[in-house]
């Protein structure tokens, strides 16, 4: 399973580099400055269960701006060890100088399934993340002077992330990276089916056995859905991770 899961993610990184090369005669780049605080909880609430809540704070123009707030709570279960699959919903608000058009704040609202993949090689601790997204955009009335929301736009996206971590000899201290790439599916998908990569490399440290700390520079390029505006992202990213646990696990 894992093996094709892997083969899955590797073939729509393809599908998404060429399609971006196909269309880079039209593109126009934009570069960006930002500021994200997260915080990300994984909390035992039972042998296999977790709660999981993530809270983003994104700012830009060099932390001037507001870009985006991100809201996510959902649920996941440990199928067998290193193996986990989990679902749940996500809020996210984007403002108006963090988007490509509108002069109002836009809602979105997003499920979201997911399947994530643990194991370690020698002293790397490598994971898989496969993630699959609902997403309902608030389209503005543009006869409204009030930004009034009259109907929402559906769209999907799948996500695959890979994350590696290794320590620095004994100490709590680790250094970790990821990279994960957006690909957009479904009918509504217009012009572009490349929607994002992102890719960061930081260091952490282990502050207790359940608080860890993390900052990284986190380099993210955006198509925009019209197919030719691109944003390059230069964001310093700083995270804190959570696995204390809600109620005690009581396996033996």
């Amino acid at each position: 399973m894992r093996l094709s899961l892997v083969v899955t993610g590797l073939l729509s990184v393809a599908a998404a580099t060429l399609n971006v090369g196909a269309q880079e005669v039209f593109r126009t780049t934009e570069d960006r400055s930002g500021l994200w605080l997260n915080y990300g909880g994984e909390h035992a609430v039972g042998e296999r269960g977790s709660f999981l809540f993530d809270l983003s704070i994104r700012r830009t123009e060099f932390a001037s701006v507001w870009r985006n707030l991100l809201v996510r709570p959902g649920f996941q279960w440990e199928l067998t060890p290193g193996v986990r699959a989990g679902g749940g919903y996500t809020f996210s608000l984007v403002y108006p100088g963090g988007s490509s058009n509108g002069r109002f704040h836009t809602p979105e609202h997003r499920i979201f399934q997911q399947l994530t993949l643990s194991h370690v090689v020698g002293d790397v601790g490598l994971s898989h993340r496969y993630r699959f997204e609902n997403r309902w955009f608030g389209q503005h009335d543009t006869t409204s002077t009030d930004g009034d929301i009259d109907g929402w736009l559906k769209r999907q996206r799948f996500r695959y992330q890979v994350k590696a971590t290794m320590p620095l000899g004994a100490s709590r201290t680790y250094v970790t990276a990821f990279d994960e790439i957006f690909v957009n599916i479904g009918a509504n998908v217009r012009y572009n089916v490349f929607d994002q990569n992102r890719f960061a490399a930081g260091l952490g440290v282990r502050l207790t056995p359940a608080l860890r700390l993390e900052t990284y520079y986190l380099n993210y390029v955006v198509l925009h859905a019209d197919g030719r505006g691109v944003d390059r992202n230069h964001v310093w990213m700083t995270v804190l991770n959570s696995t204390h646990a809600l109620r005690r696990n009581t396996r033996r």
